[in-house]
């Protein structure tokens, strides 16, 4: 059945690990949507097993990605793995007729990211970053006051995030570890507010 004949949207994640409790409880709060089963990306590590997370969530355990890309009762796919694999899981799903949320970082290049914004045209569905912060309500009205000129003309923005991560979070790839998966915000978060930039320059240090 389509999503049209439901009153519901039926959703998949692909990904088990702790980024999926947060996309749960979202789900959850949502009268509309439900979840209808994970698949976990073998090797991956989590905190908890795949098939206690599905117990948790009370819905099915996929035993292969392609089953939930291939299923009539799924209608969005939430790509919650790491983000070597988005670009890959996100384009099947998408031929497959499923609408997408990509997890940030969305994809490892803007060419993986403009293969990604062809499959969403050539199928018609929704390819989606998860950019969460700028749908906060404290952000929008931040946004707001900008587009108004409340508080005038913006010749510079300083950004920080302090959420302590743990070391081994940014192991694979150290300091780009940090870029990438946290950075990502401070960016998209400026783009929104700011606007695209005229010039990009970078500086980094680290300290150990």
């Amino acid at each position: 059945a389509s999503s049209s004949a439901r009153e519901t949207v039926n959703i998949a994640f692909v990904g088990a690990g702790d980024i999926a409790q947060l996309h749960y409880l979202g789900v959850q709060n949502t009268p509309q949507a439900e979840l209808n089963g994970i698949w976990s990306l073998p090797g991956c590590k989590v905190v908890t097993e795949p098939a206690r997370v599905a117990e948790d969530f009370g819905c099915q355990l996929y035993a292969d990605p392609e089953d939930i890309f291939q299923a009539e009762d799924v209608d969005a796919v939430y790509i919650l793995t790491n983000m070597e694999t988005h670009a890959d899981f996100a384009i099947r799903a998408m031929d497959a007729g499923k609408h997408v949320l990509v997890e940030k970082p969305v994809a490892a290049s803007i060419e993986e990211i403009e293969r990604m914004k062809i499959a969403s045209e050539r199928n018609n569905v929704l390819c989606f970053p998860a950019h969460n912060y700028i749908y906060e309500s404290w952000f929008e009205r931040t946004h707001e006051m900008i587009q108004s000129g409340d508080v005038g003309d913006i010749t510079a923005m300083y950004v920080m995030y302090n959420i302590h991560h743990a070391d081994e979070y940014f192991s694979r790839d150290s300091i780009l570890g940090v870029i990438r998966q946290i950075g990502t915000h401070l960016a998209y978060m400026s783009v929104y507010l700011g606007g695209d930039p005229v010039e990009v320059s970078a500086m980094k240090a680290s300290i150990g």
